[in-house]
C-alpha cells in the first residue's frame, strides 16, 4: 500500500511587492517559540531569504541574507556567477546589470524615443520591463497588465472583472498558452433553451477582450498608461477621434475596407451612429462624426484623418502629417473618395444620408 508522507519546510512562498520583486521567501514550515515558562507563545516564520533592492534592482548593503534563491528584482532569475550576487539578472530578451540601471544588450524593441539600453522607462519604482506582449487595460483606461505572448504587441480593451476572472493571481511571466489564448480569442457563453432543455454555447457578440484599434467605444488612456504599455514592448496608438468638448458626440464607424474587404469596425454596424462620450478617445477607425454644436452638419472623415473636437464643440480634421483644416458640411455623409486631396473633397457635394436610430438622432 502506497503512502503520502507530508514534509513540513519543503515548500517555498515568494512575498513579492507590485513589481515583482522578490521581498522575502518563506517555506510552509512554521517555528515555535516557547515563553519564559516554557509554554508555546508564538509561531515565527521559516525564512529562506530576504531581500531589499536599490530602485534599478542592486542589493542594499547589510539588508538581504538567508540561503540561495534564484529569482530576485522584477522576479527575474539571478545570475550571480557572472557579476556576484543580485548583480545580474537573466531574461528570455535581455541580460541585466542592476548596478547600472541597464541592460547588457540592445533591446529588440525599437522605441525611439528612449536608448537601446535603457530599462523601465527610467523610472523603475513604478514600471517593469518583461518581455514585450500583449498589453490590457479596462473600459476606463487603466492597465491590467500583459499576458507574455511575444509575437503580438498589441493593445487590448478588456473589463477588470474579466480579467480577474481568467488571470486571477498568476503572476508576470506565469501565463499559459491556454490562458493567453483565453485572454485574446475567447468568447463570452449565451444560453440557448431548446424545449425542456437549456444549452450553454459560445457567443461570438461577446468576446473577452477587444483590439484597442478596433473598440468601437469612447475610452480615455493616460500618458503614464502608454509608458507602461509601451515600456512593455507595445506600441502607442493614435486616437482617431480626441472628443475634448462637454457633450457626447457621435460617429459612424468605416466598415469594410475598400480594398481588401476587411471588416474594420467588427461588430458595429456601419449604418448606424455610435456615441463617445466628453472626454473620451476613440481608436477604432471612423467614416464621420457628428457634433450638437451645429444641427444639420456633419463631418466626412476619410481614411487616415484624425478629428479633434475642442472644448467648444468645432471640429478640426487632421492628416497624421499634423496639417489641419475645418471642414463644414451639408447634413449627409459624402461618399467614400481614394483622394488625399483636401480641395477637391471640400467641393463635393453631399452625398447619401444616414440612417440614424432614434436614440441617437439630431
Amino acid at each position: 500500500m502506497n503512502h503520502l508522507k507530508y514534509i513540513a519546510g519543503e515548500k517555498n512562498y515568494e512575498l513579492s511587492n507590485h513589481l515583482g520583486n522578490v521581498l522575502a521567501v518563506v517555506t510552509d514550515k512554521k517555528i515555535g517559540v516557547e515563553s519564559a515558562a516554557g509554554n508555546l507563545d508564538y509561531y515565527s516564520p521559516d525564512i529562506v531569504t530576504f531581500s531589499d533592492y536599490y530602485p534599478f534592482g542592486m542589493l542594499m548593503p547589510g539588508r538581504f541574507g538567508g540561503g540561495d534563491y534564484r529569482y530576485g528584482f522584477n522576479g527575474m532569475e539571478k545570475d550571480d556567477e557572472v557579476s556576484g550576487e543580485g548583480n545580474s539578472y537573466t531574461a528570455e530578451f535581455w541580460q541585466y546589470d542592476s548596478r547600472l540601471g541597464r541592460r547588457w544588450n540592445i533591446d529588440p524593441v525599437n522605441k525611439p524615443w528612449e536608448g537601446s539600453y535603457a530599462c523601465f522607462l527610467n523610472n523603475p519604482i513604478r514600471v517593469i520591463d518583461p518581455n514585450g506582449d500583449d498589453g490590457y487595460v479596462d473600459e476606463d483606461g487603466n492597465y491590467l497588465g500583459d499576458d507574455g505572448d511575444e509575437e503580438s504587441h498589441e493593445t487590448r480593451v478588456i473589463s477588470a472583472d474579466k480579467w480577474n476572472e481568467i488571470v486571477g493571481e498568476t503572476k508576470q511571466g506565469e501565463f499559459t498558452d491556454k490562458m493567453r489564448t483565453t485572454l485574446q480569442t475567447g468568447v463570452g457563453k449565451k444560453t440557448i433553451i431548446k424545449g425542456h432543455d437549456k444549452y450553454e454555447v459560445d457567443d461570438p457578440s461577446n468576446p473577452n477582450s477587444i483590439l484597442l484599434k478596433q473598440y468601437g467605444k469612447g475610452i480615455s488612456i493616460s500618458d503614464k498608461t502608454w509608458e507602461i504599455l509601451t515600456a512593455n514592448g507595445g506600441t502607442k496608438l493614435n486616437p482617431f477621434v480626441e472628443n475634448n468638448s462637454t457633450s457626447t458626440i457621435y460617429y459612424k464607424p468605416d466598415g469594410k475596407d475598400n480594398e481588401t474587404g476587411k471588416d474594420l469596425n467588427p461588430g458595429y454596424n456601419s449604418n448606424l451612429s455610435y456615441p463617445i462620450e466628453a472626454g473620451k478617445d476613440l481608436y477604432a477607425p471612423i467614416d464621420g462624426v457628428k457634433t450638437n454644436l451645429y444641427k444639420n452638419v456633419v463631418y466626412k472623415v476619410t481614411d487616415h484623418n484624425k478629428v479633434i473636437v475642442n472644448a467648444k464643440g468645432h471640429v478640426f480634421i487632421s492628416h497624421y502629417d499634423g496639417s489641419y483644416f475645418k471642414q463644414v458640411l451639408g447634413g449627409g455623409w459624402l461618399p467614400m473618395t481614394k483622394y488625399n486631396d483636401w480641395k477637391s473633397l471640400r467641393e463635393r457635394k453631399v452625398g447619401q444620408k444616414i440612417y440614424i436610430p432614434w436614440q441617437y438622432r439630431w
